[in-house]
């Protein structure tokens, strides 16, 4: 069987699994799977060749229009309603070189996502299983291409580590911040300085929170490694431990102490992480932490191609309080966000 044959196959093979799995139930699933079966058989085109690497125009700043970091270069939208956001990690889905990727849990269900009409969404690394062409061709062709709204990404490991000026020079800066409805949005890279932040990035969020500070409601910080978790909150259960390390950062704690917890007494802030999700089982996705008596909130989300999938939808109410809601791209009854703590994933 040829390369291309052995594709198709794999493609119809799992996604005729996944259909038996969840048809007892899984609405979201199948309206998603209808609508984009055909979009996934579409061949993949064939690797481009390598252009000279120029480095982005924009760079490590804060974007006063976001739209060079786009991924699929579309702008923000223009209106008045309440900001309604979508966050998704570790789109590529189950580890290994002979696994589909990206998740088809997360392709099938790009149409339905367009419905809820987000004004962006954001990914939290860990886009592609290896920074190549073909890979990159294949997340432009399946993903970024199928969404109406701009896509904007934390890169992962996975996306960088072995050819970070390939992944620039396609989609540009891997840092930067902007305001949008009158909230800040910081896309950060825990891979400069592997599973940790840069002493640059820091001093970058410090002074841009202090420039924008002025009526600003909310601030929002994506990253792809839980640098917020804490000793003993990693154990040696797998659904406890994110997808790779150990997730702690003393420096990321020692920053949350002295910088965003002063913060957040006047201004609510919010902490996205992804690489979660790839185990089978889910682990640790979704994932909600509640910082004691100040108002930062901590989340993660990723993806395993597994049943467990799910992604998060924030959008802002009448009252002008964050609402995270979880949702399953199987067909899984969720809980409420904030009922996804340790203490759950200690007794699944």
């Amino acid at each position: 069987m040829n390369k291309k044959n052995k594709r198709i196959a794999m493609i119809i093979g799992f996604l005729i699994a996944l259909l038996l799995a969840f048809i007892a139930g899984g609405y979201s699933y199948r309206a998603g799977l209808l609508s984009k079966l055909k979009m996934v058989l579409i061949p993949t085109p064939q690797p481009t060749a390598s252009a000279t690497q120029i480095p982005p125009d924009f760079t490590f700043e804060f974007l006063v229009d976001p739209l060079p970091a786009s991924m699929n270069s579309l702008p923000l939208p223009t209106n008045n309603s309440p900001l309604r956001f979508l966050i998704a990690g570790h789109v590529y889905g189950k580890p290994g070189d002979e696994e589909f990727h990206p998740a088809l849990t997360f392709l099938t269900n790009i149409a339905l996502i367009n419905k809820t009409m987000p004004d962006f969404v954001v990914l939290l690394g860990d886009t592609v299983w290896s920074p190549s062409e073909e890979n990159f061709n294949d997340l432009d062709l399946l993903v970024l291409n199928q969404f109406e709204v701009p896509v904007f990404n934390a890169v992962g490991n996975h996306d960088v580590t072995s050819n970070r000026d390939l992944y620039q020079s396609r989609y540009g800066s891997t840092v930067f911040a902007f305001r949008y409805k009158d909230q800040l949005f910081f896309i950060l890279d825990t891979n400069i300085k592997y599973y940790e932040l840069t002493n640059d990035q820091y001093a970058f969020v410090t002074d841009t929170i202090q420039e924008q500070s002025p009526n600003l409601k909310a601030i929002h910080l994506f990253m792809h490694h839980l640098l917020f978790l804490e000793e003993g909150e990693i154990v040696g259960k797998q659904l406890l431990k994110p997808n790779e390390g150990d997730g702690r950062s003393v420096e990321f704690l020692a920053f949350l102490e002295t910088e965003l917890m002063p913060i957040s007494k006047s201004i609510p802030v919010t902490l996205y992480a992804g690489d979660v999700g790839a185990f089978q089982g889910g682990n640790l996705s979704p994932l909600y932490k509640k910082f004691p008596d100040h108002n930062i909130v901590f989340l993660a989300t990723g993806l395993g191609s597994n049943p467990y999938d799910s992604i998060l939808m924030a959008e802002y109410i009448e009252d002008g309080s964050l609402d995270i809601q979880p949702l399953s791209l199987t067909g899984r009854e969720m809980n409420a966000i904030d009922t996804y703590t340790f203490d759950y994933w200690l007794k699944r």
